[in-house]
């Protein structure tokens, strides 16, 4: 048997973080693609703003920013970087301290689409 990877904690280390934003995650029926949160009726949660639409986003950007407290406390040099996807990818933050990372996180706007 091949052995399992290990990973030393002392070496230094940058993490993508891939979000997936695309219709899946907020339609209420997995058949919408929810571009902008819309329709709202089929996409978006009472109580949750437009811009983050659902709380099952919200749950992915909390997530991501627990990860991110986790990976802080390595005494190595690391950086963050964020990616979304759905219908297209886009880089939403690029190589940066996980402080920078939170606001990040903080201000991804979920996009909708499909995958």
């Amino acid at each position: 048997p091949t052995p399992q990877p290990t990973c030393n904690p002392f070496d230094d280390f940058n993490i993508c973080i891939a979000i997936d934003g695309s219709g899946s995650v907020c339609s209420t029926n997995g058949k919408r693609d929810c571009l902008g949160c819309s329709p709202p009726a089929f996409c978006q949660d009472v109580g949750i703003d437009r811009d983050t639409c659902c709380t099952n986003f919200a749950n992915v950007k909390e997530f991501s920013s627990l990860m991110v407290t986790s990976l802080e406390e390595f005494p190595v040099e690391k950086s963050f970087s964020v990616v979304q996807f759905g219908t297209d990818a886009t880089v939403e933050g690029e190589l940066s301290s996980a402080d920078e990372t939170f606001l990040i996180l903080d201000d991804l706007e979920y996009s909708g689409g499909s995958t």
